[in-house]
């Protein structure tokens, strides 16, 4: 008898999966293009870094070796440091 509820409750599960597997396939299918979406829901924030090119670049500041944003003085814990501008993407951080 235990046997029998037991196979039950599995093929309960296997159909359960099988739902969640074909709804996450459409979802992929209908947002392929999920970076574009990112782009354009963040498209009007300011708090978006451009990457350096020859046009930004300027000699005076110091550019994360990461992700090349530039570097700016944080005030932390236990003295000044050198932060990366594009935190929390990117945790870069040099001493002073």
């Amino acid at each position: 008898m235990w046997f029998f509820i037991v196979s039950i409750i599995i093929i309960s599960i296997i159909i359960v999966l099988k739902v969640i597997y074909n709804r996450y396939c459409e979802f992929v299918k209908e947002h392929s293009n999920l970076q574009t979406l990112c782009k354009r829901c963040n498209k009007n924030k300011s708090n978006i870094i451009e990457p350096v090119t020859s046009k930004t670049f300027n000699p005076n500041l110091i550019y994360c070796k990461a992700c090349k944003a530039p570097l700016k003085i944080v005030n932390g814990k236990y003295g000044n440091f050198y932060g990366c501008s594009n935190y929390p993407k990117c945790d870069y951080r040099e001493k002073i």
